[in-house]
C-alpha cells in the first residue's frame, strides 16, 4: 500500500560525482571562514614557510608579529644590526624560546664546593642542642633566622676535640621562614645602587598587589594578569634565594649575644641553607622562563585597554630587569667561584644527555632575555610609556609609585656608569654591556 505523497514536498534526483581531492584542498590545508565554509590556503613560498615553521621565528619577529625568514640570521635582525653597527647579528637572531634554551635540566644552580659538608641523619648523635640565629651581616638590625642546631659526629673522627653542629633534616627551618628571612634582608639593605632599588621595587610591587590594584575596575580575571602575578612572585622568591646562595659569609648569634662570623664547627649550617637555595632556584627559574615565554609568544596585550596594557608593561619591565640583573650577577659569581676552585657543577640535559657549563647556559639565557628586553623597550616611545606613568597605573598607590620613580632614576645612572653607551646594542658576549640595553636605543620614534 502506497502512502499518499505530500504535494508540498518536491523530490529531485541528484547525480553524485566523485572528484579527486588535491593536497591543497585537504582539511589540513584549508582555512575555515566565519560561516563554516572552507577555502584553500595558497602559500606563495611553501618551502620557505615550512622551513620557518620548523626552525621557529626569532624573538624580535615574534614580539613584533612580523614575518621571519629561514636564514641563520633573518633579514630583520641583520638590517637592525647593520643600522646599529653591531657585529653580533648571529647572537641577536635567537629562535629558541627561553624554556627551550634551558632544556630538561633538573638542577642547574648547584656549586661544586670541595669544603661542602652535609651530615647524614645517622651522624647526629642525639647530643647537645643549640638555639642559634643566622644573619647576613653582623649589623644589630640585620634580620635573623632561628635555627635549632644539633651536634653530629664527623666520619672517621670519633675522638674529635670540637663538637660540630648542623641542621638535622627533620628539624630544619620551614621553607617559608627562609624565604621571609631573605625578603626581610631586601628591606634592610642600606645600599642605594640600582640593583638594590629594583629589589625593593619588586618586593613592594608584589606585596602591595600593584597589578591587582591597577585592574580593579576591569571586573574580570585575565589569564595574562594571573601569569604576570605568578611570574613576579616567583622572581621575588628567586631573588631571595640568590641572596642566600651568594652570601659569602653568614653570621651567627646566640640569644642576647652579638653576631659573629660563622665558626668552622658550624659551617654545615650555611651549606644546608645554600643547598636549599640552589634547589629552589632551579625550580623557580624554569617557572619564570616559562611565564616569560607565555607573555611574549602566546598573548597579545596590545588588544587590551590602555590602563591594563600600561600596568602589564610596567610589570614586564620590572620582571625583565630582575632576570637581567640576576644573570649578570651570577656570571660574576661563577667567575669568582672558578678562582676559588668551587665552580658550578657541569649540567647534564636529561633529554639530550648533552653537557653544559653553568656559565655557557647562563650566557645563552642572558643573551635571550637582553634581546627580548631590547625589542620591547628599544624605542623612545616605549620607554616614555614606562617613565611617564602616573599613579593610577599603580592603583593610585602613591608609595609604590614613588618607589618606581626612585628605581627609574637609578637605572639612568646605572647605564651611564656601567660602560660607554656605544657598546650597548646586542654585544651580549660581555655580561656588563647588556646592563644598559635600552640606553643607546632611544632614537627611533
Amino acid at each position: 500500500m502506497k502512502l499518499p505523497r505530500d504535494p508540498t514536498i518536491h523530490l529531485t534526483t541528484t547525480t553524485t560525482t566523485t572528484t579527486t581531492t588535491s593536497s591543497s584542498s585537504s582539511p589540513r590545508n584549508r582555512a575555515t571562514s566565519h560561516f563554516g565554509n572552507t577555502r584553500p590556503r595558497h602559500l606563495t613560498k611553501p618551502e620557505e614557510t615550512k622551513e620557518v615553521r620548523k626552525r621557529g621565528a626569532c624573538h624580535r619577529c615574534r614580539i613584533a608579529r612580523r614575518k621571519c625568514d629561514a636564514f641563520d640570521v633573518c633579514a630583520q635582525c641583520k638590517k637592525l644590526c647593520e643600522k646599529q653597527g653591531s657585529p653580533y647579528d648571529n647572537e641577536t637572531c635567537i629562535r629558541k624560546t627561553l624554556s627551550e634554551t634551558l632544556g630538561a635540566v633538573a638542577v642547574r644552580w648547584n656549586s661544586n664546593d670541595p669544603n661542602f659538608s652535609m651530615p647524614s641523619r645517622q651522624q647526629f648523635d642525639g647530643g647537645e642542642h643549640l638555639e642559634l640565629y643566622i644573619s647576613f651581616s653582623n649589623s644589630p638590625g640585620s634580620p635573623r633566622l632561628k635555627i635549632n642546631a644539633k651536634s653530629f659526629t664527623m666520619p672517621n673522627n670519633m675522638f674529635q676535640k670540637n663538637r660540630y653542629y648542623g641542621i638535622e633534616p627533620s628539624s630544619g627551618p620551614e621553607d617559608k621562614s627562609i624565604y621571609q628571612w631573605a625578603e626581610d634582608q631586601i628591606l634592610f639593605e642600606e645600599r642605594i645602587d640600582f640593583e638594590t632599588r629594583m629589589e625593593k621595587l619588586l618586593r613592594s610591587y608584589v606585596r602591595s598587589n600593584g597589578l591587582e590594584k591597577a585592574i580593579t575596575s576591569e571586573q574580570r580575571c585575565l589569564k595574562i594578569v594571573q601569569t604576570q602575578k605568578t611570574l613576579m612572585l616567583n622572581l621575588l622568591k628567586m631573588r631571595c634565594m640568590w641572596k642566600v646562595k651568594s652570601c659569602k659569609e653568614f653570621f651567627v648569634a646566640r640569644p642576647g649575644e652579638k653576631a659573629v662570623a660563622l665558626p668552622q664547627n658550624l659551617t654545615s649550617i650555611q651549606d644546608h641553607l645554600r643547598l636549599f637555595a640552589e634547589q629552589a632556584m632551579s625550580t623557580l627559574e624554569r617557572d619564570v622562563l616559562k611565564d616569560i615565554d607565555t607573555y611574549l609568544f602566546v598573548t597579545d596585550i596590545r588588544k587590551e585597554e590602555q590602563v591594563l596594557s600600561a600596568a602589564v608593561n610596567i610589570a614586564m619591565w620590572i620582571s625583565l630587569w630582575q632576570i637581567i640583573l640576576l644573570y649578570r650577577r651570577s656570571l660574576l659569581w661563577a667567575l669568582y667561584q672558578q678562582g676559588t676552585k668551587s665552580a658550578p657543577v657541569t649540567i647534564v640535559d636529561s633529554a639530550s644527555f648533552k653537557r653544559h657549563s653553568f656559565r655557557d647556559m647562563t650566557l645563552q639565557l642572558f643573551n635571550g632575555v637582553v634581546v627580548i628586553y631590547a625589542e620591547l623597550f628599544r624605542t623612545s616611545r616605549a620607554l616614555d610609556s614606562i617613565s611617564k606613568v602616573t599613579a593610577d597605573v599603580f592603583g593610585n598607590d602613591v608609595d609604590l609609585h614613588l618607589t618606581f620613580q626612585d628605581a627609574w632614576r637609578g637605572r639612568q645612572q646605572f647605564c651611564e656608569l656601567s660602560i660607554p653607551r656605544s657598546w650597548c646594542w646586542c654585544r651580549c658576549r660581555c655580561w656588563c654591556e647588556a646592563s644598559c640595553a635600552d640606553g643607546s636605543l632611544q632614537t627611533k620614534k
